[in-house]
């Protein structure tokens, strides 16, 4: 009686979260319903993995959405949730229904390898064996049934937390969740997606001025055009091909594609209507673009190369006079170059 009570509330919970947010931030609880807990950095863990490439994905508002929704989360501790049981159980059945064994198995190698590096499940050896043991559930059922005979069977201190009965019951009963498993085709080989683990967290917002934002991450947001720039150029005398082989290598923000901006582009930053700001070093002149980005000389690169029959030439930007020069690539005379990555949409 109270089996079926307590699926009708699921239900209800589930109708009324779906009727709020759309089907990728139900998918992303659906997800997030496999770990046994939750701390908002295994939920933005989740979603960096496995919804940022799809069309349309799910805010990163979408986690602290999910999280303080009391009718699906309850909080169980310091930045840790777990989801309502009963909901927990219908929302692994619609991620097996809609992913498959192979979404299953690299949600829960995740997991096994974040609650492995992550220091935040340390302090709490039960969570962390229980969080371990459902992600080993999922991803090997007979192992996990096997360790968890194998730790009652050993001789454990009175102080240590194994020995608690409620403890291996509750985990009993996580072994039989996984029966939900049983979906699965299991002579049907399995390839596992290996994931990146080591989240960052989303880029905060620091200042805006225009239609330039800056974030924490040493990035600029020109939302006008939609490019991502530094916040600073390079900081010394570059050559052309140098400068190129500096944009090749840098990966300022965790990104890793940075390139030499084209004229054009850096056209696009000058604005003469600014106030402008003083260099040091260069009296009395100006450059004319958003302060938040920190020019230290005048002269940037740009992509823009030319091989000709008397020798080769590349572009740069005068930030003071708003023109095009070219230069020699394999000298400077004060040259930088101020990194970009993006394509221009308008």
């Amino acid at each position: 009686m109270n089996e079926s009570l307590n699926h009708k509330k699921a239900v209800r919970a589930i109708k009324e979260f779906r009727r709020k947010y759309d089907d990728t931030v139900f998918d992303l609880v659906a997800h997030a319903a496999l770990p046994v807990a939750l701390s908002s950095e295994m939920l933005h863990l989740i979603r960096i993995n496995f919804f940022i490439d799809i069309p349309d994905p799910p805010p990163f508002t979408s986690e602290s959405d999910i999280l303080l929704s009391s009718n699906i989360c309850q909080e169980i501790g310091d930045d840790l949730y777990e989801i309502i049981p009963s909901i927990r159980d219908e929302l692994l059945k619609s991620l097996i229904e809609k992913h498959g064994q192979k979404r299953i198995k690299e949600l829960a190698g995740l997991i096994w390898q974040y609650t492995k590096q992550s220091s935040s499940w340390h302090d709490n050896d039960r969570l962390e064996r229980a969080q371990q043991l459902t992600a080993l559930n999922f991803l090997d059922s007979e192992r996990a049934l096997e360790w968890l005979k194998d730790a009652e069977e050993k001789n454990y201190s009175a102080h240590d937390v194994m020995v608690e009965r409620e403890w291996f019951v509750a985990m009993r009963n996580e072994i039989k969740r996984g029966d939900l498993s049983k979906l699965f085709d299991k002579d049907k080989p399995v390839e596992i997606e290996t994931r990146k683990v080591d989240a960052e967290p989303e880029p905060q917002e620091i200042q805006k001025n225009g239609h330039f934002i800056t974030y924490d991450n040493g990035t600029v947001l020109d939302t006008k055009t939609g490019l991502m720039w530094a916040t600073e150029d390079n900081g010394e005398d570059i050559n052309w091909y140098d400068a190129k082989r500096y944009c090749e290598n840098y990966r300022g923000g965790r990104y890793s594609d940075w390139r030499m901006p084209s004229i054009d582009e850096l056209k696009g930053l000058y604005d003469e209507s600014l106030s402008g700001y003083y260099i040091a070093g260069v009296e009395n002149r100006k450059v004319y673009l958003t302060s938040l980005i920190k020019l230290s000389n005048a002269w940037v690169w740009s992509a823009e190369f030319e091989e000709k029959k008397d020798g080769s030439r590349a572009a740069l930007f005068d930030f003071i006079t708003g023109y095009r020069y070219w230069g020699p690539p394999i000298i400077f005379y004060g040259e930088r170059v101020l990194l970009v990555r993006g394509q221009l949409n308008i």
